[in-house]
This record gives C-alpha cells, sequence and structure tokens, in this order.
C-alpha cells in the first residue's frame, strides 16, 4: 500500500466525519477534567459541583470542536485542498 493509498484514507476518515467526532469527545474529556480539578483545587467548589462541571464543560467543548472542524473540512472542500493525483506539484 503506497503513500497515496493512505492519504485517501485520512482524507476519507475526515470526509465522514469519524476523526472529527473522535477529536470532539477526547478534547471534551481533557476540558472537562481540567475544568472540575481546577474548580476544586483553585476555585474550592464542592466536590457535588466538580462533578456536575465535568460534563457540561465536556460538552460544551465536545459540540464546539466538532463543529468548528466541521466547518473547517466544508470551507476547504470535499478534496481537502488537494488536487486529483493527491499530490502537490513540486515549485
Amino acid at each position: 500500500m503506497g503513500a497515496g493509498a493512505a492519504g485517501h484514507r485520512v482524507r476519507a476518515a475526515w470526509g465522514n466525519g469519524d476523526v472529527m467526532a473522535w477529536a470532539g469527545v477526547f478534547l471534551g474529556m481533557v476540558a472537562g477534567l481540567c475544568a472540575a480539578v481546577m474548580g476544586y483545587a483553585f476555585a474550592g467548589l464542592p466536590w457535588w459541583a466538580c462533578f456536575l462541571i465535568y460534563p457540561a464543560a465536556g460538552t460544551v467543548v465536545t459540540l464546539l470542536a466538532t463543529a468548528i472542524l466541521y466547518w473547517l473540512s466544508e470551507a476547504a472542500g470535499h478534496d481537502g485542498g488537494m488536487p486529483p493525483g493527491g499530490q502537490l506539484a513540486a515549485a
């Protein structure tokens, strides 16, 4: 399998939204955890509030990241900005 086939798989994954969804979920988990830990450590929030902050912040970041990645992929077009051959011409 050559580099062209691997590049096609990456562009196909961006096209169907799998990578966008997983990136959003991962960023949401990290942001939610950071928000909960900072709320407890720095703001002195009680445990129950931190347990509520984790899913709330994670959901907001997940939705924002997925929407931004979707918007960026649509702005680049369906071909990902690459020529039909999948390689840019040498200068």
